[in-house]
Formats: C-alpha cells, structure tokens, sequence
C-alpha cells in the first residue's frame, strides 16, 4: 500500500521486489489500528516513512534491510521480523512499542516476547495487555471491540471470553 490512511485492516503476504522495493507492507502511509504480516521486500520487509498507531507488525522479511525504517510507532508491537525489527534509532520514534532491541527514540517501551496468540491478537498474559498510551488511540481495535483504559499495544485489546465472528473447521483424513 502506498499513501493514504487506513484503519482496522490487515496487510500480508505483498511482496515489493520492483524498482522502488522499500516497503513490502506499507510506504508513506498512516495506518491504525492495522496489522501487517508475511510481507516482504528486498529492502524494507514490513513499512516504510510511515506513521502507525497500535499496529501489529509480525513476521516480514526483507533480502537485507530492516522491517520498519523511518517511521513513528505509537502503541505497537514489532516482533518476528527478519532480518531485524527497524533500523537505526535515528530514523525511527517509538512510544509505547514492544519490539527489540530497546529503543533509544522515545518513551514507555518494552523489550518483552509480546505472547501473541495469533498474528494480530494478544493472549491473556501478554505483557502488551494495559501497556499502551490513550492518547494515540482511535476508534476500536481491529476486531471492532472498543479500546480499555488504558489500551493494549498492537491493533487488538483482548477481551476475554468465547471466540466470536464465523467458525471455520476443516477435517484431517
């Protein structure tokens, strides 16, 4: 994707591999609430020159480079990215953000494994549950469900309870 502002969606499996291949996911963009996965680039696997507030950026890759790279990430987590999660700490701003290594751009991040349950959602004994900043979100998490107080970092606020939304089962022979 690139330019423009999207809320509460998922960006995956894109692969940038053309003549501008910085930015598998995401390029110039501002994206909340989001999560990006199984992107890849030779370059920039996951976003790049963005602004992301309480996305999830799992599981991209690029041929050399980092996953995020001159970009500002509020309330987001950045784990599983190969080669590395981001690029110098004097490109990037992170508050709030679980990824590592530690930051040294910003304020109130973590470095802890974030116990996701899938791609983009928390488990119950996520660190990231409670850990964010309200002042950067808006709307509701990428399930729709509305924000706690204070909010989760990633795109989704755990709730616990049973599963909604469709089931779908499949069969092993």
């Amino acid at each position: 994707m690139e330019g423009g502002t999207v809320y509460n969606c998922t960006i995956s499996n894109n692969v940038n591999y053309g003549m501008f291949n910085s930015g598998g996911g995401a390029i110039n963009s501002v994206l909340y609430n989001c999560l990006l996965s199984g992107n890849s680039s030779e370059t920039v696997g996951g976003a790049s020159d963005c602004t992301l507030n309480n996305c999830t950026i799992v599981g991209n890759s690029s041929g050399y480079g980092p996953c995020v790279v001159a970009s500002t990430l509020n309330n987001c987590i950045l784990y599983g990215n190969t080669p590395m999660n981001w690029d110098s700490p004097d490109w990037s701003i992170f508050h709030y953000c679980c990824t590592t290594p530690m930051p040294t751009n910003g304020i109130g991040n973590i470095t802890l494994d974030p116990q996701l349950a899938s791609a983009g959602h928390l488990s119950a004994n996520s660190p990231c549950r409670g850990a964010g900043n309200p002042a950067y979100t808006t709307g509701t998490d990428i399930d729709g469900e509305p924000w706690a107080t204070p909010p989760s970092i990633g795109c989704d606020e755990y709730r616990p309870g049973s599963v909604t939304g469709p089931l779908h089962v499949g069969f092993l022979a």
